[in-house]
């Protein structure tokens, strides 16, 4: 656990702004601060969590990163304890790489938990980070992002594959602020193992990158049902993201082949309610948002949100936060609301 920084710029036409956003605090008392504007002028701040545990106003950090990097914001420094995180670029030029990523196939818990009982599947820890493939060749590095596209890496994240004892390369996984966790080996030495089952990918992947260096981690892995389970329970006692589950005897695939699943045990959104404009006959005040299969309908006015269970779902509003829109009057107001789905674990029901 330790304080972040991250300073973004966008610089586009006549658009020239900035992003700053903190994660300070210290014991359970964690806040994320933002501040932005144009480059030059007074800036607008806002806390976007505070009185949290570090776990929780991590994953509002993260997110608010990712959200501003993928509308196009550049990272000019990101620091963490003092130290610069590892960053990863925007595409140039968005050059297709000529790989296409696979996708995980979201399902809920219960229908996860099915899957631990058979040997043909393993769990993995869904990280919360960034996905990222690095290709090797010819002795250089190249990243490839979630739509195939070549992005730069940062160089110490190239120092630590220099370690790797191969030629060349092609390594799946997801990357944080700190590390490199990697999950599939698609090609190495000039072979290419995408043909092959997952789990002899795998073991070629632990026989490479396993100790080389700490900023390169080889997803754990949980393979009999016990351990499946017990991993289960894991990642919820530490309030991880979620977990993966991967057919071990699945060639490579790319895109959403269905074949790989993912289960997140929060789903998050934000949404912004505001009044009535005129002229409309639906308020925009009433918004449907789907977040997996369960729709929610959100209901508010002028200073308040009301949330509305989805089916068995309990929703729980985190925060909320009423400002005067610049571009109307002030008599009408905008209300942010960040709400959370919380998704009950059936083993965690089954223990008590």
């Amino acid at each position: 656990m330790q304080p972040q920084r991250a300073e973004l710029y966008f610089q586009q036409g006549s658009s020239d702004k900035v992003y700053h956003l903190q994660l300070e605090g210290g014991q359970d008392q964690w806040s994320v601060q933002a501040q932005w504007g144009r480059r030059g002028s007074a800036l607008q701040s806002d806390v976007k969590v505070s009185g949290t545990s570090y776990e929780q106003a991590k994953r509002v950090y993260d997110r608010i990163l990712r959200e501003k990097t993928g509308k196009g914001y550049q990272i000019a420094q990101a620091r963490a304890n003092g130290n610069e995180a590892i960053a990863v670029g925007l595409p140039a030029t968005k050059e297709q790489s000529g790989h296409t990523p696979e996708l995980l196939t979201p399902i809920e818990e219960p229908e996860a938990l099915l899957l631990a009982q058979h040997a043909a599947w393993w769990f993995q820890q869904k990280v919360d980070g960034r996905r990222l493939a690095v290709q090797k060749s010819e002795r250089k590095y190249s990243g490839i992002n979630k739509l195939g596209q070549i992005i730069p890496i940062d160089a110490r994240l190239a120092e630590s594959l220099d370690r790797v004892q191969a030629q060349g390369f092609l390594a799946d996984g997801e990357i944080t602020d700190s590390r490199f966790y990697i999950w599939d080996l698609l090609s190495v030495n000039d072979t290419d193992l995408r043909i092959q089952p997952y789990e002899i990918r795998y073991v070629h992947l632990t026989k490479h990158f396993p100790g080389v260096s700490d900023v390169l981690r080889v997803c754990e892995t949980a393979m009999t049902t016990k351990a499946k389970r017990d991993f289960v329970k894991k990642m919820h006692d530490a309030n991880a993201e979620g977990f993966v589950c991967k057919n071990r005897n699945a060639a490579y695939a790319g895109g959403r082949a269905g074949q790989h699943f993912k289960c997140k045990f929060v789903a998050t959104a934000s949404f912004i309610v505001g009044p009535k404009p005129e002229g409309r006959r639906r308020p925009p005040l009433h918004r449907r948002v789907s977040l997996g299969r369960q729709l929610a309908s959100f209901h508010g006015h002028r200073r308040s949100a009301r949330p509305i269970s989805a089916r068995s779902r309990s929703w729980k509003c985190v925060t909320s936060t009423v400002t005067p829109d610049p571009k109307e009057n002030s008599s009408r107001l905008n209300t942010s609301v960040k709400c959370a789905m919380t998704l009950p674990s059936p083993i965690a029901a089954s223990a008590s």
